[in-house]
Order: structure tokens, then C-alpha cells, then sequence
């Protein structure tokens, strides 16, 4: 049998790379907002534990997956900036944002693009995609069987939810999906038109989880995504996330993006990211029923019977 070691050892340097790459990655900080590009997912309750500051952690290829999106999108606006017809905003550093439910709801555009030999007049939010081979035969396959005003919607909810959200708060009726495989080596382009009413349900969707203070309800445990997904163990282990100042009881959400402590008042990003002894977890991240509650403290009656209590007794 031949031995394979020598061959797992000679990629111990590429190995340690990986790891300095998800180490720096995951350390990251969260973004402040609950982002509209994942809005159209279908799982609310990941949605509240992403804003509630719950991190996710990936491994290096899927980093690695996010970074090629990244690059390929700057390799696409530098092609489509060699048609002359064609004028793109927002494509550099000083990116689009559009924003609702009071600063708490944002999302970011890849940009917009006037001047497309399909639509000269009209203005287009401007999107850019990066996917595997497989999904990229599949939306080219959807664009020829069902037409580009229904592909998208097909292709990917998600996606769909976030161009459409996107064109309602820019005031725009088109958009202009550009798909393309790692490194833009092959493209193509989708055109979608507004939806107004779905938008605005989106923006409802965004307000109920900003403002619950409860977990929403999540998918069924049995389902695929629910397996795979970083949340699994918090949702269903009853794990208790590291202590910070979202995931606790005395927290809340106020206008123009800020947050607020019952006991302290405002509290800036950088504290909410750490907490304070005073830190109550919310009731929904406790394997136990709430046999009481005092202003600093909850006490609760245990799965396994203990009685324990959370916070701050006096």
C-alpha cells in the first residue's frame, strides 16, 4: 500500500495558512445591521441570531468562497467599464447603501448602470455574483426555459428578495444581475423587473425580527439547511453563546441604529460586543422554563430539573 502521509505532511505550510486565514477571518467583527443581502433566507431565526451578534464560523473554503466573490466582482466592473455606452455609480470605494427600520435594516449596492444595448434609458441597480460551474449552467438554464422575469426568482429567493428590495429603495423599476464563474471567466446577465409589494414585505419581515425579543420560530430540524447550518447547536442544543450585550434581556434596539441598556442607557458597538456583569441572556437562549424574575435577574426551573438563576441577585 503506498503510503499517502508524506503527501498530507508536505502541505502542512498551505495547512497553516488556512488557518491564519479562518483564525483572522472569523475574528472579524460583525456588521451592526441585519444585511437585506440575506433577507429573502428563509430561516428568520438565523436572521435574529446573525443581528443579536451570534457569530457563524467558517472554514477556509467557504472564506475562500467569499473572497473569490469579492475579486470576481471587481474583474466584472473593470470589463463592463470597457463599453463606453455604458455608465456605472457606485462601483468603487464609495458603495451605495440603503437603509430602513430606523438605520437597523442596511444593504450595500454593487452598484448601478445606465446605457445596457438592451435597455439604453433605463437606469438599473447593478449587481455582480460569483458561482460554482453547477450553478452557473443552472441559471443559464433557467434564463432560457422560464425568461429573465422569472429565472431569478427561480434561481435563487434570495438573491431575488435583496435586487428587489434594492430597486424599491432606489427608486428604480430594472435590474441587472451579471453571473458569473470564479474569475469571470464566463458571464451572464440577468434583468429583473421591480416588485413593490414583495419589497415592502420584506421590509415588514426585516422590522419583526429587529424588534423581537424573542427567537422566531426556525425551520424544522429535519430539514437540510437546518443540519448544515453554524446555528444548529444554538438552536436545538440549547448551546449558550459567548455573553454580549444583544443576547441579553436588558438590551434593545432604538432609532437610528443605536441600542440602548435599561440599566446603563446607550451602549456603542464596541460594548455591545463584549457586555457587562450585568449581562442576562435572553430567555430564549435557556434550556428551562421561568419559574421567576427580578430587575437584574431571571431564575429558571432547568430541563434537567436544577433550579438555576441568571444575572444579577440582590
Amino acid at each position: 500500500m503506498v503510503d499517502l502521509t508524506s503527501l498530507f505532511d508536505a502541505d502542512r505550510t498551505l495547512k497553516a495558512c488556512d488557518d491564519a486565514f479562518v483564525a483572522k477571518m472569523n475574528a472579524e467583527p460583525p456588521r451592526p445591521y441585519l444585511g437585506a443581502s440575506s433577507i429573502g433566507e428563509n430561516c428568520s431565526r438565523k436572521l435574529w441570531l446573525r443581528f443579536r451578534f451570534v457569530r457563524e464560523k467558517f472554514d477556509a473554503e467557504t472564506l475562500k468562497k467569499f473572497r473569490d466573490g469579492h475579486i470576481t466582482e471587481k474583474t466584472i466592473v473593470s470589463q463592463l467599464k470597457l463599453l463606453p455606452s455604458l455608465t456605472l455609480e457606485g462601483t468603487g470605494e464609495h458603495q451605495i447603501e440603503i437603509a430602513d427600520v430606523d438605520l437597523h435594516f442596511r444593504g450595500h449596492l454593487d452598484g448601478t448602470v445606465m446605457g445596457l444595448l438592451e435597455a439604453p434609458k433605463t437606469k438599473h441597480v447593478l449587481e455582480i455574483k460569483a458561482v460554482a460551474d453547477k450553478k452557473f449552467n443552472e441559471i443559464k438554464k433557467y434564463k432560457l426555459e422560464l425568461g429573465e422575469k422569472l429565472a431569478l426568482r427561480k434561481f435563487s429567493p434570495t438573491y431575488y428578495a435583496q435586487i428587489v428590495l434594492y430597486m424599491y429603495k432606489m427608486g428604480l423599476t430594472r435590474a441587472f444581475h451579471v453571473f458569473a464563474s470564479a474569475g469571470g471567466r464566463a458571464w451572464v446577465s440577468i434583468r429583473t423587473e421591480e416588485d413593490v409589494s414583495f419589497a415592502k414585505s420584506l421590509i415588514e419581515k426585516a422590522r419583526r425580527i429587529i424588534y423581537a425579543n424573542d427567537a422566531p420560530t426556525g425551520v424544522s430540524q429535519d430539514s437540510i439547511d437546518c443540519k448544515y447550518c453554524s446555528f444548529a447547536g444554538i438552536c436545538w442544543k440549547k448551546e449558550l453563546p459567548p455573553r454580549q450585550c444583544r443576547i441579553c434581556v436588558h438590551a434593545s434596539p432604538v432609532a437610528n441604529g443605536k441600542w440602548e441598556c435599561q440599566l446603563y442607557g446607550e451602549i456603542d458597538y464596541e460594548k455591545q460586543l463584549v457586555g457587562c456583569p450585568s449581562h442576562t441572556y435572553l430567555p430564549s437562549f435557556i434550556n428551562g422554563e421561568v419559574v421567576s424574575a427580578t430587575e437584574t435577574s431571571i431564575t429558571y426551573k432547568m430541563k434537567s430539573g436544577e433550579i438555576w438563576t441568571d444575572g444579577v441577585q440582590k
